[in-house]
């Protein structure tokens, strides 16, 4: 979006808002001036119906007009009442008055419930003068009352005091509206107004004077605009075109012609044109004699990075090897055991053989003889059998470790079998410094792995606690827990050692970084432990040690497809 359509979309909201909120003010306005018009000529009638109402009275009370049945409907409050009955056959807008009191002589001038509810407050709050407010009438229609309450003065008691005082005429046709004092309140002066009369001229006010915002607006827009144009976006098109250039290489372009706060631009513009011009050309040859120096130096670099993956290709298999080393060693540790008893009861089986012969040939033979030389042979036939059956079982295990060191080819393993069995190979280790090793792992853990990575991990996980965790000749507790949750298998591997170092704790899985290097220590372990477990495994490994209180290794495999 070109930076002209922002402003000119920024504008424009700023002048819709402003057209939005002077519209709102503007209704508002007109609805109070219709609402005052509209109280104004409440009053109006009013102070008509009143000087009619004190003309009448001062008639009837200073020239002594008798009240009598002919004269009964010049008085003020009947004659208003016959003035508001046939008013509306002048006014068809359901503008309407009347005189009403909660004690009317006259039925039809009773006040209605907003009336009486009006006349209540006048009670209760002497010092007010007028209500005007709206209402909703029977049909549902929305209506302003103007009501002004009408006070008992002197000149009433005539008609309102006792019976007796009133004029015949009144005693003999009413018999309500009695008994009044100066200061009761005798009723209202109510005038009812429909509120469609304020809310048309609210809202031809409103439209009247929306019109004029609306096309005001439109003008300062366009003029606006037309500024814009003219002083801001036809400078900065040159501008912008101009550094586009420039960006695509052509250091020799200059503008010309802008005024104004453009012009310094325009100046600063075209000495950084001037300059980057300057500067290519230097650029130019030091990249040049760079480029010379950077070709020798890459390949310089390239024979020593080669030199280092060689280097750590040889050392990798070397771990590899000295693990597999260690594995024959275990297993020959494991085997001696069992081949050194099948030897030994091979050796008594012929001893028996040779004995049973020379009975035999010497006809000493007896049937005592040949059982006992039955029971010793088949005794010493089950040992062979069972101790050669431990050996073939020892060479299988050392057989698939040794194969899945040297291949990278996937398969399902259990867990807890084949942790056991890595351990074989350390068993000499373990047991020279009377190490307790302690695993804990359900037996039906299984995972879809390369054995031979599982197989470095745990070794590797060993091997580096037998050496770095105890001092000289210390035995330790080398605990290994496996739980899995979901898919995910989870290993706790921990020792209760000498720690290791806060400053050595964050390059413990860094590449030939070692705490032994005098004893031996390539560095490599921790590393391949944490490439194996990150990488080709897509699990995390975290290490948490504190001095002299052990170390604990945490990582997590997928247990992949089972």
């Amino acid at each position: 979006m070109s930076i002209q359509t922002k402003l000119l979309l920024m504008i424009g909201s700023v002048l819709l808002m402003t057209f939005i909120t002077l519209s709102y003010f503007n209704y508002q306005q007109a609805n109070k001036i219709a609402r005052q018009d509209l109280f104004d000529q409440a009053e109006k009638v009013r102070n008509l119906l009143m000087a009619y109402r004190h003309t009448g009275q001062k008639a009837f009370i200073e020239y002594n007009i008798p009240v009598t049945d002919q004269t009964l409907e010049f008085l003020p409050a009947y004659a208003i009442g016959q003035m508001s009955s046939i008013y509306p056959r002048w006014d068809k807008s359901g503008f309407s008055f009347e005189n009403v009191s909660d004690q009317p002589r006259n039925p039809e001038h009773q006040a209605d419930t907003l009336e009486l509810e009006i006349m209540d407050y006048f009670r209760h709050n002497d010092d007010k003068d007028t209500v005007f407010k709206a209402f909703l009438n029977d049909n549902n229609e929305k209506y302003y009352i103007y009501a002004r309450p009408i006070w008992i003065k002197k000149r009433c008691l005539k008609c309102h005091s006792t019976p007796e005082n009133a004029p015949k005429t009144i005693r003999e046709r009413y018999d309500t509206a009695y008994n009044y004092k100066v200061g009761d309140l005798r009723g209202l002066l109510s005038i009812k107004m429909p509120a469609k009369t304020i809310e048309m001229r609210a809202w031809s006010a409103f439209i009247r004077n929306a019109q004029i915002t609306f096309f005001s607006l439109i003008a300062i827009f366009i003029i606006i605009m037309i500024i814009i144009r003219t002083s801001m976006i036809r400078p900065l098109s040159e501008l912008s075109t101009a550094m586009r250039n420039v960006s695509e290489g052509n250091y020799s372009k200059r503008i010309s012609g802008l005024t104004g706060e453009f012009n310094s631009m325009q100046k600063i513009f075209n000495l950084m044109g001037q300059e980057l011009e300057k500067n290519q050309k230097e650029l130019e040859e030091r990249v040049e004699q760079r480029t010379k120096q950077l070709s020798l130096t890459n390949k310089d670099l390239t024979t020593t990075l080669d030199s280092l993956q060689k280097t750590q290709k040889q050392l990798v298999e070397s771990e590899k090897m000295a693990a597999l080393g260690g594995l024959v060693a275990g297993v020959a540790h494991e085997i001696n055991t069992p081949i050194g008893v099948g030897v030994t009861a091979a050796s008594h089986l012929v001893t028996l053989n040779e004995s049973l012969v020379k009975q035999f040939e010497t006809d000493s033979l007896k049937k005592s003889d040949l059982d006992n030389y039955f029971l010793d042979s088949n005794e010493a036939g089950h040992i062979i059998l069972t101790n050669l059956n431990r050996a073939a079982e020892l060479i299988r295990s050392f057989k698939q470790i040794a194969v899945d060191q040297t291949h990278e080819s996937h398969r399902i393993i259990n867990v807890k079998e084949y942790t056991e069995e890595c351990l074989l190979s350390l068993k000499p280790l373990l047991n020279k410094f009377q190490h307790k090793v302690e695993i804990i792992c359900p037996d039906d853990i299984k995972i879809n792995c390369n054995p031979g990575q599982y197989s470095q991990i745990i070794t590797n996980l060993f091997i580096n606690a037998i050496k770095h965790a105890y001092e000289q000749g210390q035995s330790g507790h080398l605990r290994l827990a496996i739980y899995q949750q979901d898919k995910q298998c989870h290993f706790h591997f921990s020792d209760d050692g000498k720690g290791i170092p806060e400053e050595s704790l964050a390059k413990i899985f860094d590449p030939f970084f070692t705490t032994a290097r005098n004893d031996g220590g390539s560095g490599l372990g921790l590393s391949t432990i944490y490439n194996i477990i990150t990488q080709n495994m897509k699990g995390s490994l975290r290490c948490e040690s504190v001095l002299g209180h052990g170390t604990s290794f945490y990582f997590d495999i997928n247990c992949g497809s089972v």
